[in-house]
């Protein structure tokens, strides 16, 4: 008795443990799954939040932030007559986050710090790579359009730019996508974007490579009078975007779609003055922003966007929309807007893709005026002037599925496979042993 009861003996333990593994196997996987899905829409759900604030010098305008270095500028007060239009610069670097920053003394004088497609208004910065300045070299008489591609470290000269003109003939223009991208186009001797004649682009510079070399290119027409920003398509500079946002011969913003031969208006609803455009290649959709402004624009119609970013639609909307930044990683629109009260500063940071809008983060200071925001290497900047005391700038990650996020998918991914294979692994041994029985 005790030898064929052994077998089946046998037999049942080894059927029970594998339906014990099997079970705790599902149970396993469905807890992996339960818990990395539960994580990814938390994580996704909460939006963006800060990552670090830290201080700057008293009066510190910060304009680049790349893992390379931290660039500034304050004015030279002891000269106010010498700059473009006013007093000229004095440009600062650190290598960290924080309150130290010393002085860029390789330069005599530094008129212009060029910031992106409106220079004069906010920071358009996608690239977080190129940064550009209209200065003077110590023991140089002329000026030159000075390149920097790490972070303030090192400064090149864009050949071809010489001048004697206190102001920069020439716009800079960095590219939407490409870091390494950014175009040079002549212009009249003065402000940029402020003078009243029309940009030529039948011949300008290009570099892809991030200032290494740079290329002559030629489109057939040029921009509308006065034009305040420019924007290319990032894959055909036939197709460009200008605007004025203050009163004049036109206000508001065109577009050409043969390289500046001919332009026509793009009817977006803005009855304020516009601070900024951009557009998002993946989607075709153009975004504006400015004081009281927020709009968009997509195979020929016009948005207004305040209603659904929960703001007036009238001439009640005292707020101010900083410049629509276009994230590369995320493949949307960022926009901050800013409420000035007593008790210092608040705002909401916007995203914006496909027609839809969603609040990502909000944010409140109680010091310091809000000048740049700005993208770079991955994340989002707030940089906020204080004349009186030290200013501030706020750092935040985009909202997008970074490698953090990724694990938790993978991780599931991988423990389903591990039982789809165990599952197959078992129903070809049961097939196996029926077909020998």
């Amino acid at each position: 008795m005790k030898i064929l009861l052994r077998p089946y003996y046998h037999l049942g333990v080894k059927t029970m443990n594998r339906g014990l593994c099997r079970t705790v196997l599902v149970l396993f996987t469905c807890l992996v799954m339960f818990v990395s899905l539960t994580m990814l829409a938390t994580a996704q759900a909460k939006g963006i939040s800060s990552v670090g604030t830290w201080r700057i010098p008293k009066g510190l305008y910060i304009f680049h932030v790349s893992s390379e270095g931290i660039l500034g500028w304050l004015p030279d007060l002891q000269n106010p007559t010498l700059g473009c239009a006013g007093p000229s610069s004095i440009i600062y670097r650190s290598s960290t986050a924080g309150e130290k920053f010393e002085p860029v003394t390789l330069f005599s004088q530094v008129n212009v710090v060029f910031n992106g497609p409106a220079s004069h208004q906010n920071i358009l910065d996608t690239t977080g790579l190129l940064s550009f300045i209209w200065a003077k070299k110590k023991g140089e008489e002329n000026f030159s359009l000075y390149f920097s591609n790490d972070g303030g470290r090192t400064w090149n000269k864009v050949p071809g730019t010489e001048s004697e003109t206190p102001c920069p003939p020439f716009v800079a223009i960095p590219d939407l996508v490409n870091s390494q991208k950014a175009y040079i186009i002549p212009s009249t001797p003065t402000v940029p974007f402020l003078g009243e004649q029309p940009l030529s682009l039948n011949s300008f510079l290009e570099t892809k490579n991030g200032g290494v070399s740079w290329e002559k290119k030629s489109l057939p027409g040029q921009t509308p009078p006065a034009v305040e920003g420019l924007l290319f398509h990032p894959n055909d500079p036939k197709k460009i975007w200008v605007w004025r946002g203050s009163m004049g011969d036109w206000m508001g913003v065109r577009y050409s779609e043969d390289g500046g031969l001919t332009w026509s208006t793009v009817p977006i609803p803005a009855e304020g003055r516009i601070s900024g455009v951009t557009f998002n290649p993946y989607t075709g959709e153009v975004v504006v922003t400015g004081r009281g402004v927020i709009s968009s624009w997509q195979s020929g119609k016009g948005k207004d966007l305040r209603g659904e970013c929960g703001l007036p639609q009238d001439a009640r909307a005292d707020f101010v929309a900083g410049p629509p930044l276009f994230n590369p990683q995320a493949k949307n629109v960022l926009f901050p807007v800013f409420f000035w009260g007593n008790g210092g500063v608040t705002g909401v940071v916007y995203a914006y893709k496909e027609g839809k809008v969603k609040k990502i983060t909000t944010f409140s200071v109680e010091q310091g005026d809000p000048v740049y925001a700005f993208l770079s290497e991955g994340k989002l900047y707030l940089s906020l002037m204080n004349a009186k005391g030290p200013g501030q700038v706020l750092e935040y990650p985009l909202p997008a599925i970074s490698a953090p996020l990724w694990w938790p998918i993978l991780s599931g991914v991988l423990v389903l496979g591990i039982l789809v294979y165990f599952l197959l692994r078992w129903r070809v041994s049961a097939l196996t042993k029926q077909r020998k029985n």
